[in-house]
């Protein structure tokens, strides 16, 4: 065991997401994880003040930066560019997500609250295992619960506020005094501020890809007995598309990544790839609606495929396929040869699946 006793003055900063209440499902305990561990790199990637990770700590980030203390601005500049970044990040799933679980349709409900304290610490190394060791350690968790009414805030410890300049904070800081007692800590005096005010201020995002629209798409329809919902779960499933698309051998994606329009995949076909970009997707009363843009590859032209579910009712729906391209005549009458077969297979297998596992549940 390698260890080292020898004390440092450190800044501690904990970046804390919370508002995640329950998870119902299987699917919502996993899209929920993949949320926040998305989240937790947004937070890491904006990393502006040289700070080490010390632990992932669930839905938080254990910083540190050994040394001098920053100044109050630079601390408070820190906080801002996180805050930004994860909710602009947030902003994606409010516009693009495809999934209704609970943990995709709540993910606007997520908080982000900073804790940042200046102590003593010890830096240890445990059979290859870093951990990060003191009072002031100990100290900077138990901040986590206080006395702070509001969910998004930043709280400076005492500690850390004493002898540094704090003439020019940014304008949306408002500073308020506070104090919690704590058992084997005892009182912690602090100082902290909402970031309501900086909601305002969170960029927008880039607009979406538009999808290619010709006048008159190639078009087939499959009516099949199952409940639209359940058609859509299998629809938009990239695990199980090789199931019911014809050729297609596997797909390629980042499963840790929950996909939402803006995302990609890589459909590997036995004599080339299809690289595609989810586009659309849109949840109306009675329909829905999801489209993907392809890029060209070798026979096949850039094209866009929409995919629209209507209820007929409760327990049967009708799925159309609109390919939509803007190819020369020739390319046109190849294309349309070499897709029109496979989409009338894929539809066919597709209903097939939707009705057997409709049967068994």
């Amino acid at each position: 065991m390698e260890s080292n006793s020898i004390l440092k003055k450190s800044l501690l900063l904990i970046p804390d997401i919370s508002g995640f209440t329950k998870f119902i499902n299987e699917t919502e305990i996993v899209h929920g994880a993949h949320i926040i561990a998305e989240l937790l790199e947004i937070i890491i990637e904006n990393n502006t003040l040289d700070l080490k990770v010390a632990e992932i700590e669930g839905d938080a980030v254990f910083f540190y930066r050994n040394g001098k203390k920053p100044s109050l601005e630079a601390i408070y500049q820190q906080c801002e560019k996180m805050f930004l970044a994860f909710h602009q990040h947030i902003k994606y799933y409010d516009r693009d997500r495809i999934c209704d679980c609970g943990s995709c349709s709540n993910t606007s409900s997520l908080t982000l609250k900073f804790v940042v304290h200046y102590g003593n610490v010890i830096e240890r190394n445990i059979l290859g295992h870093f951990q990060l060791m003191g009072a002031d350690v100990t100290t900077a968790h138990k901040l986590m619960k206080n006395n702070i009414p509001e969910h998004e805030y930043v709280l400076i410890s005492e500690n850390t506020t004493s002898n540094i300049n704090s003439t020019s904070l940014p304008n949306w800081v408002n500073l308020q005094n506070g104090t919690t007692n704590y058992e084997d800590v005892g009182e912690v005096n602090y100082i902290y501020t909402y970031l309501t005010s900086l909601l305002k201020d969170v960029p927008e995002l880039p607009p979406r890809k538009e999808l290619t629209v010709a006048t008159i798409p190639l078009q087939f329809k499959k009516e099949i007995k199952c409940n639209i919902k359940e058609a859509y779960k299998l629809l938009i499933s990239l695990e199980r598309k090789p199931e019911w698309v014809v050729g297609l051998k596997r797909v390629k994606y980042d499963s840790n990544k929950i996909e939402r329009i803006g995302t990609q995949h890589e459909c590997v076909l036995p004599l080339n790839s299809l690289h595609i970009e989810t586009a659309k997707n849109e949840v109306l009363q009675d329909k829905i609606v999801y489209a993907e843009n392809v890029d060209p590859s070798g026979v096949y032209p850039a094209f866009s495929q929409v995919f629209v579910l209507e209820e007929i009712d409760k327990n049967n729906c009708k799925l159309s396929v609109e390919i939509h391209h803007t190819s020369s005549f020739f390319k046109k009458f190849i294309f349309e040869m070499a897709m029109g077969g496979a989409i009338k297979q894929s539809l066919s297998k597709f209903k097939k699946i939707c009705e057997t596992e409709n049967k068994e549940h």
